[in-house]
């Protein structure tokens, strides 16, 4: 599911919905918003102190009402949804034709209907829940790491040159990259996200790679432990910066609006998939029901296929068995779920 959040879609793929477009969220506000808050005092009805959000502001007693019914009528949705739908579909991935007949049910329900519901929330309350899901679940459980690891090939989201303290530039690239990475690196801004892998970089020329560049951090790797032969390892990810870098970072791209609205439809595919399971009735994020359900998600709506049958041919997990899904697997978004959860308990 977080994989919302990280998995990057593809160039000329553009969303189903566009909050940016739609008038729904305004980038300047959006920039704005990577400002230091301080922390809010506490009172009966606020709204907690967030970068989305003034410290201290009170929220009107009318519009915290209109919001708690808001939930409460997407919570009663959510309880029948489970119910009809994600129950049935535990074991739905035995085959082939038993996947594809919750495609729709499912992905109508959590990308269009919560989806719908949850654009009509208030800006602060939806900015924060993004916030969320991409620091808590992706960012801060486990990007981050890899970036500081010396032996993981990941740089973060650029790759910066010691000598000049700035972004590699597409010219010192050229000796290292191949046709198509150099393609890749040299159009990375053009669209809404991209991706660089060492399978990028000529084979003869990736020890040499990481002993000239530096990540994002301007930290070296250790040539001597990073595995130069995973060539789908990534050397670069657009999405590999917290919440406030990627904000921030969005002007380095021809069109900064649509790369803010990438980095919150990433978001908000995970947080349509975390709000539809924490808003059905007796759900608990560290249970196992909470796992199972995640995963049956997953399948439907954690990735970027666009039919029944692309997901089933494309995609190993969506064919796995949960009993045969590691246990990392089966836990890795529990963050998630409990930093949803505690943003849901706040209001």
């Amino acid at each position: 599911i977080t994989g919302s959040g990280e998995s990057s879609s593809p160039k000329n793929q553009s969303p189903k919905s566009s909050p940016l477009k739609e008038g729904r969220i305004d980038p300047t506000k959006v920039a704005a918003s990577v400002k230091e808050a301080k922390p809010a005092q506490s009172a009966s009805i606020r709204s907690p102190a967030t970068p989305h959000h003034p410290p201290n502001a009170p929220i009107d007693q009318v519009k915290a009402q209109s919001l708690m019914g808001k939930l409460s009528v997407m919570a009663d949705k959510c309880d029948k949804f489970h119910k009809n739908n994600i129950v049935p579909a535990l074991n739905a991935n035995e085959s082939k034709e038993k996947y594809a007949e919750h495609w729709e049910p499912i992905r109508s329900f959590v990308l269009d209907e919560m989806g719908k519901d949850f654009d009509s929330l208030p800006l602060d309350f939806r900015l924060n829940f993004a916030k969320t899901t991409h620091d808590k679940g992706y960012w801060d459980a486990g990007q981050s790491a890899k970036v500081d690891n010396p032996a993981n090939p990941l740089m973060g989201a650029s790759i910066i040159d010691p000598k000049t303290g700035k972004e590699a530039t597409n010219d010192k690239m050229k000796d290292f990259l191949t046709d198509k990475g150099l393609e890749t690196y040299n159009s990375r801004y053009e669209g809404k996200s991209f991706r660089l892998r060492v399978g990028d970089i000529k084979e003869e020329k990736r020890a040499e790679f990481y002993k000239t560049f530096v990540n994002q951090d301007g930290n070296k790797k250790d040539t001597s432990k990073i595995n130069l032969n995973d060539e789908k390892a990534d050397v670069i990810n657009a999405n590999a910066r917290s919440y406030e870098g990627l904000i921030a970072h969005a002007d380095s791209f021809e069109d900064p609006n649509a790369r803010l609205e990438q980095i919150y439809q990433n978001q908000r595919q995970a947080v349509c998939c975390a709000s539809t399971l924490l808003l059905a009735k007796e759900k608990d994020p560290d249970s196992v029901d909470m796992d199972r359900d995640t995963a049956v998600l997953w399948r439907y709506t954690g990735h970027w296929e666009s039919s029944a049958e692309d997901a089933w041919n494309n995609q190993e997990l969506v064919r796995t068995p949960y009993e045969q899904l590691s246990e990392d697997q089966k836990e890795k978004d529990r963050p998630v779920w409990q930093a949803i959860q505690t943003e849901l308990q706040r209001r």
